[in-house]
């Protein structure tokens, strides 16, 4: 399979699972809007218009072929589909703000935020962040470990393991040891996951 292709598939994955998250989700749907986002603008690079350019604004057939493939697998509603789609389309013009300067934005008639809305949004982002990842008090509540293992998922299959194995000695062994700290703790989490409710639960 290309490398292309599997990465496409990647992508593909990772959006469905953030899409059945977003459904099953009471509340804080943001985030999951968010990864399905980030997801769809990752996709984008690989479909080009007649011109050959990157279709960014997601107007090709074979994208929105793709979406529809997408939303189909993570079992969205036929009658659902056009609100989570308006939902989703929120976050990726958010997204291609942040990934494509200001002469691409202007090609593709986006308008740059400003700094206070960036400002705001960043804080945000930071904000959410920190409160998963940071040295904070145990996550007790059980959509914030589902949040949280999803954003971890999600940022390890970005890592491109060709480059990985290009880097430096020292930065290899370092990743080499804090995945194997991951394993081990994904283990344990692994077998809570599966264990069956303690009396009372």
């Amino acid at each position: 399979m290309p490398k292309s292709v599997a990465r496409l598939n990647e992508i593909q994955m990772s959006a469905e699972d953030a899409l059945r998250n977003y459904m099953r989700s009471d509340g804080g749907k943001t985030p999951y809007l968010r990864e399905v986002a980030e997801a769809f603008i990752d996709a984008r690079e690989h479909f080009f218009t007649a011109d050959g350019s990157v279709d960014w604004l997601g107007r090709t057939h074979a994208y929105r072929q793709w979406v529809s493939e997408t939303l189909s697998n993570a079992r969205v509603a036929p009658g659902d589909t056009t609100s989570t789609l308006a939902a989703i389309r929120y976050h990726t013009g958010n997204v291609l703000r942040t990934r494509l300067d200001d002469e691409q934005l202007e090609d593709l008639g986006l308008r740059k935020p400003n700094s206070k809305e960036r400002a705001a949004e960043v804080r945000a982002q930071a904000a959410e962040v920190r409160h998963l990842f940071g040295a904070g008090s145990v996550i007790h509540d059980p959509q914030e470990m589902l949040q949280a293992v999803r954003l971890m998922t999600v940022t390890l299959r970005r890592i491109d393991a060709d480059e990985l194995s290009d880097a430096a000695p020292g930065v290899r062994a370092d990743i080499a040891g804090r995945l194997a700290e991951i394993r081990e703790r994904a283990d344990e989490l692994s077998a809570a996951a599966g264990a069956t409710s303690r009396p009372g639960k």
